[in-house]
């Protein structure tokens, strides 16, 4: 008879939730991992945007990004699964671990300024290249 690990025990509990409430609870795999792999995507390349010369560098992330996106995991979940409290309340754990981080954080470096008309209109997203 094969000795029964802590390892072991762990692999098969987690088996048993992916095979069993956790299917039901999140939906179709595929369609929940590719929607939380959108909503990251789209967080790193808002995260990068910018920055560089001459294009987009490869984002360093942090813990406080990893919480973020742990957000985005959670609000994409009920999405292709049930719908379940824990989502929300898990967010906002997410959300106050991300907080405490962010207190941690070096300031990011200063954007370069171009001064041009557009110095009326703090804050606005200007495109240069449309008309």
């Amino acid at each position: 008879m094969p000795v029964e690990t802590s390892a072991g025990k762990i692999l098969r509990e987690a088996a048993e939730l992916v095979d069993g409430p956790r299917e039901v609870e999140h939906g179709d795999k595929r369609q929940s991992f590719d929607g939380i792999a959108r909503a990251w995507n789209t967080y790193l390349t808002n995260k990068t945007l910018g920055q560089g010369e001459g294009g987009i560098i490869q984002p360093e992330l942090t813990g406080y990004d990893v919480a973020q996106m742990m957000v985005l995991l959670k609000m994409t979940r009920p999405m292709f699964g049930q719908l379940s409290p824990d989502h929300a309340k898990d967010q906002c754990g997410y959300s106050g671990i991300a907080g405490m981080l962010a207190g941690s954080l070096p300031e990011p470096p200063e954007k370069p300024h171009f001064p041009d008309a557009c110095d009326a209109y703090p804050g606005a997203i200007v495109y240069k290249d449309k008309p």
